[in-house]
C-alpha cells in the first residue's frame, strides 16, 4: 500500500470529522451521538439494583460512573448543536436537526440519568451545571437547558423540589429573556412546579 493512501484511510478520508479521538464521517458522527444517547436512556430507564452488601454498589449508575459521565451529557446540551449543524443536510436546517434530536434523545437521557441517580447529592451537580446551560449566549441552547429542567422536576417527581431553591434565580432571569420562546417556557415550568409543590413562586420571582 502506498504511504499516501495508508495516511488517508489513518485519517478517516478527507471527509473525516474528529469525534472522541476518533476519525469519522460528520453524518456517522451525529448519528453515533443519537445513538449512544439512546443506550444510555435505556440503561437509566432499567437501573433499578439497590446498593450492594457492605456499601457496594449494585446498579449501573453508580456514583463513579455519573460523576465521569455527567459533564460530558450535559455539555452536549451546548455542544450538540455544532455537531449537528455541520452534519445536516441542506433540506434540514441546523436549529431543526438539533431540536428534534435535543428533544427526542438528548433530554429524556438527562431526565432519566437523575431518577437512576436517585440522590440529592449528585442531584446538585447534575442540576447546577444544567442551569448553567440556561445562560448560554445562544437561545436555543437556552431553551433546551430550561427544556431539560422542567422534564427533570416531571420525571423525578417531589422530591427534586429540593433543587428549587437553587432554581430561582436562574427562572427569574429566564423570564426576562429576550426571545418569547423561552419565556413562553420558562412560564410553562414555573406553572408545572407551582402545581408540583402547590405553592406559588411569584414572591421568590419578584
Amino acid at each position: 500500500m502506498k504511504k499516501k493512501e495508508r495516511k488517508r484511510l489513518r485519517d478517516g478520508g478527507e471527509e473525516g470529522g474528529r469525534q472522541g479521538g476518533l476519525l469519522l464521517p460528520e453524518e456517522e458522527g451525529s448519528a453515533l451521538v443519537s445513538l449512544l444517547l439512546t443506550s444510555l436512556t435505556k440503561c437509566f430507564q432499567y437501573d433499578d439494583e439497590e446498593e450492594g452488601e457492605g456499601g457496594r454498589e449494585g446498579g449501573f449508575l453508580s456514583q463513579s460512573r455519573f460523576e465521569g459521565i455527567l459533564p460530558y451529557v450535559v455539555g452536549l446540551i451546548s455542544d450538540l448543536k455544532p455537531l449537528l449543524s455541520s452534519s445536516s443536510s441542506s433540506s434540514s436546517p441546523p436549529s431543526s436537526s438539533y431540536f428534534s434530536v435535543a428533544r427526542g434523545k438528548l433530554i429524556p437521557c438527562l431526565a432519566h440519568m437523575a431518577l437512576a441517580v436517585g440522590k440529592d447529592v449528585l442531584w446538585k451537580p447534575y442540576h447546577h451545571q444544567v442551569l448553567m446551560k440556561t445562560r448560554d449566549k445562544d437561545w436555543e441552547v437556552r431553551f433546551v437547558a430550561l427544556q431539560a429542567v422542567k422534564e427533570t422536576f416531571m420525571c423525578v417527581g417531589e422530591e427534586y423540589l429540593a433543587m428549587l431553591p437553587e432554581s430561582i434565580a436562574y427562572l427569574s432571569e429566564l423570564m426576562e429573556d429576550e426571545r418569547e420562546e423561552v419565556v413562553v417556557l420558562c412560564k410553562e415550568t414555573i406553572g408545572y412546579i407551582e402545581d408540583l409543590s402547590g405553592e406559588s413562586l411569584e414572591s421568590y420571582l419578584a
